[in-house]
């Protein structure tokens, strides 16, 4: 068993070396270790795999090469999961030229519980045909085989002694595997002159009840005085839903021995965890200790989610509004308000708008107001309208008021421009129409004409019979429209109530799409076959 393993462990090697590099050839120079009882090689790999070991190509040069390929490569799902069984650990490998001549060496040793205690790194001597030292790893792991300490040594040839390197320590925040997080982790680097350790970099992380980092400060050697010395830090915190709420970074000022403002964001959400607010800060006021604000945004959304305000800011002392814009739906989702602002009033402390458009819709989805300012006047704050229609409608959504106006800029108001009346009769025919003009001085319309119309039946040649068997369904609608008792050698037009040409198409099709279509009633006109059918529906 142990020889089938040994030939599969040389096959994958030699693999992994025509990968990486087509001059190098790699083989086991003897079997791998038979370790019984041995804690999951899984957690170890994943210790090696870790992103946040920023030096581990010093602490483990080879392993990543070998180890993190092959260590698992035997074990089955079954094997991992049982108490008693053989599992496998490299010991040593060995690079070979294309020539066979040998290259280098790797050695590794473990403790009784299959944790990293060396790590051997030997170069071939050509001129005496022997391994010689290079290097060296020793390593301190706890219960779970994670690493706690390492240090790295390098063989002195003139004296044939190891001679410190470098040394990395680290403290766990938890006993969670699948998650790696930190108490502190330090470096250092070996004085030779003083025969003792300087450190690199040390770094201490904080957090919250519920596990989110909440602080990390990093620390340079104050060589001076033999000790850690302040650098920079960052700060976090979250909502109760985990969302990040503030992240920030200080730098350590020496001559004031305090922390200044580095740079800063600051978010805020809605009970949707919808974000309603972000800024960001990149610069520090000494004077006050206070932060600079650069750019800053704000969100609000109405109960179906729909985005009803968008605004933007700069800093000057103080937020001062770039941007904002302003939109509004009604309960089935028709866009009721479109505002756009663009500069902000210092004097006055408020927006200044650019366009606003302003809509309303009865119960069956026809527009009642239409509405458009394009103009903003500065000494009241307050919009300069352009035009405003106002429509009626029936049971039977036909058309019963139009009311035009327009802006009278000199007392800023609405002033009427036109408005019409209509009646229909029992066939849904128009039968009266009422025109009226605006009396400026009574501010009030003032009936102009009369019009009626009259109708005679005859017949056209239409039959009747398809307008019995064509029906539309569902009706009201609001994407697709199904149609019943037609053919398809035909074509279909469809108008709305203004007798406006929305949509045509030819060869009949049992389904049409009316999604692009604004809510309101329409007409359906079918020709097929030298007849023609009219029908109404309603889009929602």
């Amino acid at each position: 068993m142990i020889m089938k393993k040994t030939i599969l462990l040389f096959v994958l090697l030699s693999i992994i070396a025509s990968s990486t590099d087509a001059q190098i050839v790699m083989q086991v120079e003897k079997p791998i270790t038979d370790i019984s009882k041995l804690d999951d090689s899984k957690m170890q790999l994943k210790m090696l795999r870790e992103s946040e070991y920023t030096n581990l190509k010093y602490e483990l040069p080879h392993q990543r090469l070998i180890t993190n390929r092959i260590l698992l490569s035997d074990f089955s799902n079954k094997a991992r999961s049982s108490t008693n069984v053989n599992k496998y650990l490299l010991d040593s490998a060995v690079t070979k030229d294309i020539n066979n001549i040998n290259v280098d060496k790797w050695g590794y040793t473990y403790d009784s519980k299959g944790h990293y205690l060396t790590n051997y790194v030997f170069t071939w001597n050509s001129k005496i045909s022997k391994w010689r030292n290079s290097t060296r790893r020793e390593y301190i792991c706890d219960d779970y085989g994670r690493i706690l300490q390492s240090v790295g040594y390098a063989w002195d040839t003139i004296n044939s002694v190891w001679t410190s390197q470098d040394k990395f320590v680290r403290e766990y925040y938890n006993s969670d595997l699948n998650n790696i997080k930190y108490n502190f982790y330090e470096a250092y680097s070996w004085n030779s002159t003083t025969n003792s350790w300087n450190g690199n970099y040390k770094r201490i992380y904080t957090y919250d009840s519920k596990g989110n980092n909440i602080s990390y400060i990093y620390f340079d050697w104050d060589s001076n005085k033999n000790s850690w010395l302040n650098s920079y830090k960052y700060e976090y915190s979250y909502n109760e839903n985990g969302l990040r709420t503030l992240y920030s970074k200080y730098l350590w000022d020496n001559s004031l021995l305090s922390w200044t403002g580095n740079f800063k964001y600051e978010y805020k959400y809605n009970s949707d965890s919808l974000q309603t607010y972000y800024a960001y800060y990149n610069g520090w006021n000494t004077a006050t200790s206070s932060w600079i604000g650069y750019t800053r945004t704000d969100h609000a959304y109405d109960t179906n989610r729909n985005q009803i305000l968008f605004s933007t800011y700069s800093w000057n002392n103080g937020w001062i509004g770039l941007e904002k814009q302003e939109n509004a739906y009604d309960n089935t989702g028709n866009l009721t308000l479109d505002a756009y602002y663009s500069g902000w009033n210092a004097t006055s402390s408020s927006w200044i708008g650019i366009y606003k458009q302003e809509n309303a819709f009865d119960s069956n989805g026809n527009q009642t107001l239409d509405a458009y300012y394009n103009g903003w006047n500065t000494s009241n704050s307050s919009w300069i309208g352009s035009y405003k229609n106002i429509y009626s409608y029936d049971s039977n959504y036909n058309t019963t008021l139009e009311e035009y106006y327009l802006w009278d800029s000199n007392n800023n108001t609405w002033t009427g421009d036109n408005k019409y009346t209509y009646t229909y009769n029992g066939n849904g025919y128009e039968q009266t129409s009422n025109n009226y003009v605006w009396l400026s001085t009574a501010k009030a319309w003032f009936l102009y004409t009369i019009t009626t119309y009259y109708y005679t039946a005859m017949a056209v040649g239409i039959m009747p019979v398809i307008q019995e068997k064509t029906s539309v369904f569902p009706n009201p609608a609001s994407t697709i429209i199904h149609l019943n008792g037609i053919t398809k050698d035909g074509n279909i037009t469809i108008t709305d109530i203004n007798g406006k040409l929305v949509r045509s198409q030819n060869n009949v099709s049992e389904s049409i799409d009316i999604s692009l279509l604004k809510s309101g009633v329409y007409f359906l006109n079918i020709t097929s076959s030298g007849n023609k059918a009219s029908t109404k529906f309603i889009k929602k």
